[in-house]
């Protein structure tokens, strides 16, 4: 079958014109792109044709990682979050610092993009700093530990991390719907982009499949992806689409109103006055799609904002070749990688 698919993709990849049907083509076969053994020659002609020159001189940028370190341990004391490395690295690449615009689609032998001069711990920066500053960017965005404070706002704890159940989404987080910071998601976007074009720098952000597939243009659907942010929500509407009416009005009956509760724990109407008004048994269905439209539109601004800039490093056509569950791998690392798998190397 690979060696079939192979010998037919290069007639869908003409020139990647949307008007001669082939990004279609392409999507209607994006689950077995993976298996070509082109893919990846394809990945590196798009990025090799689409990088740039280096730029003229590295910027050096002054982080402070121990007034980071006193806003994460109280990020109240500090709301604006200036203290923090994504603050500190965000400004200090502006280009009116730096004196040079960063686009990161250079060659991949350009593999450390900044110098960092950590105040008061005398490192010299060979690349580990650089990279230093990625892993701690990544830690503030999205904290591996379950009882740290989040000390930036981007990102909000999935609702799956807050339940105790043996999901295995349980370290997810969400774009925060309430931050309206767009330039900065945009700019975590560049990252994402350029750590993936580099093919050796990571930045790992726990995302759920609801928003790789999304950030790569899959469509997304509640029972496959939401179940990664909110399991407890999608087996409650499928416990009222499935119940019979004693069941319905026993559990739910004058309890249940026309609201939500979306993973940042705002209360939110589903129609006018919504919170006064009961869901009856026989109005349970339009209930189930009020909620589920709802909640499939959390952090949709966000999204967008990462994914404009996102896809610049990688035209659309080209993500078709790896699903959303493959970007993770490819700019996280791999999840599973195992102990017995680093004896091998």
């Amino acid at each position: 079958f690979t060696e079939l698919l192979d010998s037919v993709l290069h007639y869908l990849l003409p020139s990647w014109n949307y008007s001669a049907g082939s990004f279609k083509d392409l999507e209607a076969i994006r689950q077995l792109l993976p298996l070509s053994k082109h893919r990846t020659v394809l990945i590196e002609k798009v990025i090799r044709e689409s990088q740039s020159g280096s730029p003229a001189h590295m910027p050096k940028l002054f982080i402070n990682r121990r007034s980071a370190a006193e806003h994460r341990a109280d990020p109240k004391q500090d709301p604006d979050a200036k203290h923090s490395i994504v603050t500190q690295l965000y400004e200090g690449l502006k280009q009116e610092k730096c004196g040079v615009k960063l686009d990161y689609r250079w060659s991949a032998r350009y593999d450390q993009w900044w110098e960092c001069k950590f105040v008061s711990e005398g490192i010299i920066d060979q690349g580990g700093g650089f990279r230093d500053s990625l892993a701690d960017m990544a830690e503030e965005l999205c904290p591996s530990s379950v009882d740290a404070p989040i000390p930036v706002p981007f990102f909000i704890r999935s609702p799956n991390q807050l339940h105790d159940t043996s999901n295995v989404n349980r370290d997810a987080y969400m774009p925060n719907s309430s931050c309206k910071q767009f330039s900065k998601f945009e700019w975590i976007g560049m990252l994402m982009g350029a750590c993936l074009r580099s093919n050796r720098e990571h930045l790992v952000l726990s995302l759920p499949s609801f928003v790789w597939r999304q950030l790569v243009g899959e469509k997304v659907t509640w029972s496959r992806d939401f179940v990664t942010v909110d399991s407890a929500q999608v087996k409650l509407l499928e416990s009222l689409e499935s119940s019979d009416k004693d069941s319905f009005n026993m559990k739910f009956g004058g309890v249940l109103t026309y609201t939500a509760v979306l993973s940042d724990n705002t209360l939110v109407n589903l129609v006018p006055g919504g919170a006064d008004k009961f869901v009856d048994y026989e109005d349970r269905t339009e209930y189930i799609r009020l909620v589920r439209n709802c909640r499939m539109c959390e952090g949709k601004m966000q999204i967008e904002a990462m994914r404009r800039v996102f896809l610049k490093f990688f035209p659309r056509q080209y993500s078709t070749f790896l699903p959303g569950r493959n970007w993770r791998g490819e700019l996280c690392g791999d999840p599973d990688l195992t102990v017995e798998s680093l004896k091998k190397c």
